[in-house]
């Protein structure tokens, strides 16, 4: 398949060095952000709240790709209403009857809950503690059905925390940071190499599940000790282990290593950042 049409719901950050990517490449593309647009970008975003009202019309995504990076929008998790989820189904029923070529939801590492460093993978059974967590695996959930429903190809995305310039440890080093849980493990992915990952997705449109993340799990004390080398900072601030919500403190303390054979096999080149002291420095 050859993609000629992209629709971004939820264009942020990611959605943008996405979006230019898909331009550069002849991709006409389209989307809808939850905010006024900003920044000096030329590509026209539809303000759309999913919170508010009925199902959008979505007349963009006829004959495109979907990519949906919308938030889960809630921090804590509700069993009765499940809010999150309206979210959601408000845009999957603007899509409906629509000739879509394909579904692409990114999903989060979160699901995995904490393995206590152990490794995960595309096979690992998820076992998520946070809200976020449960969130992210029934939104996985709800979008896949509805691509069997209605015969689009569905794919899912798991990420761990994407970085690259005005995000990510140097970003925050820059406002002032205190490291807390400095010996968990986690992986990274620099938006441009996710860029060409959700590119090629969108080209392939498989596997359903694909878990993107760099080849280098790493404690929390290497990079945060690496990037503050590269700003010409003291060594980072320790401090207690006890902060914010559950959602938080989960981000902070949750301790996993992604193994990424497949999205190596699959991709068949390298990322251009394979690891924090190649990406880091891009983000100076």
């Amino acid at each position: 398949m050859t993609m000629h049409k992209s629709f971004i719901l939820g264009c942020g950050y990611t959605g943008l060095v996405l979006a230019r990517r898909l331009e550069s490449l002849g991709i006409e593309v389209a989307g809808t952000r939850a905010t006024e647009q900003g920044g000096a970008s030329r590509l026209a975003l539809r303000r759309l709240d999913l919170g508010q009202g009925a199902a959008p019309l979505l007349t963009e995504a006829q004959g495109a790709v979907v990519y949906y990076m919308i938030p889960t929008g809630f921090r804590t998790y509700d069993p009765e209403v499940r809010p999150h989820l309206q979210l959601m189904d408000n845009a999957l029923a603007g899509l409906s009857g629509l000739d879509l070529k394909g579904l692409i939801y990114l999903s989060s590492t979160s699901v995995y809950g904490d393995p206590e460093g152990g490794w995960v993978d595309e096979q690992t059974v998820p076992a998520p503690r946070s809200p976020w967590g449960r969130m992210r695996l029934e939104l996985e959930q709800r979008l896949i059905r509805f691509g069997q429903d209605n015969k689009v190809p569905a794919c899912v995305v798991r990420l761990p925390e994407i970085y690259g310039p005005g995000r990510g440890p140097v970003a925050r080093l820059r406002k002032g940071y205190t490291l807390r849980f400095p010996h968990r493990y986690s992986n990274r992915i620099h938006v441009e190499d996710l860029a060409l990952v959700l590119e090629q997705l969108g080209q392939r449109l498989e596997p359903p599940l694909l878990l993107v993340a760099d080849d280098h799990p790493a404690t929390s004390a290497e990079v945060y000790d690496h990037a503050a080398r590269l700003l010409g900072l003291e060594a980072v601030p320790r401090g207690d282990e006890v902060v914010g919500d559950e959602n938080r403190r989960a981000l902070l303390s949750e301790s996993k290593r992604c193994r990424t054979d497949l999205l190596k096999k699959w991709l068949g080149q390298a990322l251009k950042y394979p690891d924090y002291k190649a990406g880091l420095p891009s983000t100076l």
